[in-house]
C-alpha cells in the first residue's frame, strides 16, 4: 500500500470509529497553577467544547509512543494522554516555565502514560520507533531549513505506518492570514513569523515520503489553519 493509500484509509478509519465520550477539559484546566494559563484555557478550549481537541485526536494512535514537539504547557499531551489510556505521550517545549506547569498539572492530574520536559525543536533528538508525532503550531516559529530538518527526522523516526499530524497556518486566504500574523508577533513580542503556504508545505512533506491529506480546521476566530495528516508507508 502506498503513502496516498495509508493515509486515505487513517482519514476513513478516523470518520467511521465509534463515538466514544471524550474526556472533559474542565478537570486539566483547573489542575493549572498560573491562573493566566487557567483563563486562556478556558477562552480557547471551552467555547469551542473539546472539538479542537478530538479534531486532532482521531487521527492519532490509540496506544504506543507519541511525540509532542512543542508542548507549551502540556494541554492537548495531558488531553490525548487522559483519553487514551494505552497512548505514551512525550512532550517537549523550550519554555522550562511552560514545562513545569505541565509537568505540575500533570503531576495533580495522576497522569502516569505522560511527560514533559525542556527540549529545542531545533536540535531535538527524537526517540526510535515512534508511532505517532505532531506538532502544533510550531514550524512557522523556526526558519525553512530547519523545519525540513525536523519533516526529515520525524519520517526517520516514525515506524512504518506511523501517523505525524501538523496543524501551522495557511498563507490564504490573506486577510486570516494577516490577523493570525498580528496576534503571532503580539503574543511572541517582536517576533516574526514564517508562514507556508499549503502547496509548499505539502510538498516539504511528501518529499520526505509522507502521504498527506490535508484540510481546512474551521474556528471561531478567522484563523486560516490546516491540518496535515501524514502517515509514513509500510
Amino acid at each position: 500500500m502506498d503513502g496516498t493509500s495509508e493515509v486515505t484509509a487513517v482519514v476513513a478509519g478516523a470518520s467511521s470509529a465509534p463515538r466514544g465520550h471524550a474526556p472533559a477539559v474542565a478537570p486539566i484546566i483547573r489542575a493549572y497553577d498560573s491562573l493566566l494559563v487557567r483563563a486562556y484555557c478556558v477562552l480557547r478550549f471551552r467555547i469551542i467544547r473539546g472539538r479542537f481537541l478530538e479534531e486532532i485526536r482521531q487521527f492519532l494512535p490509540h496506544d504506543g509512543t507519541v511525540f509532542e514537539i512543542g508542548c507549551g504547557f502540556g494541554l492537548f499531551g495531558l488531553y490525548f494522554a487522559r483519553a487514551c489510556p494505552g497512548l505514551r505521550v512525550r512532550g517537549i517545549d523550550v519554555d522550562a516555565r511552560r514545562v513545569a506547569l505541565a509537568e505540575s498539572a500533570r503531576r495533580r492530574l495522576g497522569v502516569e502514560n505522560a511527560a514533559f520536559e525542556v527540549g529545542d525543536a531545533r536540535s531535538v533528538e527524537l526517540p526510535h520507533e515512534l508511532d505517532g508525532c505532531y506538532m502544533l503550531d510550531l514550524l512557522h516559529h523556526v526558519p525553512r531549513p530547519v523545519a525540513v530538518s525536523l519533516i526529515r527526522q520525524v519520517y526517520a523516526r516514525l515506524r512504518p505506518g506511523g501517523v505525524f499530524v501538523v496543524k501551522d497556518v495557511d498563507t490564504r486566504p490573506r486577510y486570516k492570514m494577516w490577523f493570525t500574523w498580528l496576534l503571532d508577533v503580539l503574543m511572541t513580542r517582536g517576533e516574526l513569523p514564517r508562514y507556508w503556504s499549503a502547496d509548499d508545505l505539502t510538498d516539504a512533506l511528501e518529499r520526505e515520503g509522507f502521504g498527506v491529506i490535508r484540510y481546512a480546521m474551521v474556528d471561531l476566530l478567522p484563523y486560516p489553519h490546516q491540518l496535515y495528516v501524514c502517515v509514513k508507508p509500510r
